[in-house]
């Protein structure tokens, strides 16, 4: 009858250490877990940033293309050409006494 009290704290002693192993084995998949969230959400952190900047670049084109806009003249006229019927301007620095 020794036998059943000691193959009870056998049974309970495999039972404690299948049972931390499980806790072992549990600790290692969720630790494989958080690193794999962690790189996913990394990933769209990267993928997120880098449509925000793509977008930024397109707003600053499209700024920079309206104020060359507005900026350019909006037509080349040719300089002025004096009319043949008028007097001749003198020389600069010149005048007519």
């Amino acid at each position: 009858m020794r036998t059943i009290p000691s193959f009870m704290a056998f049974a309970a002693g495999a039972g404690l250490l299948l049972t931390l192993s499980g806790c072992d084995q549990l600790e290692q998949s969720a630790q494989q877990l958080l690193e794999q969230t962690e790189e996913v959400a990394k990933e769209k952190a990267r993928e997120v940033l880098s449509e925000t900047v793509e977008q930024l670049n397109q707003s600053v084109d499209e700024a920079q293309q309206s104020a060359n806009e507005l900026l350019k003249p909006e037509t080349q006229q040719a300089p002025e050409a004096p009319a043949k019927d008028a007097p001749p301007l003198p020389p600069a620095g010149q005048m007519e006494s």
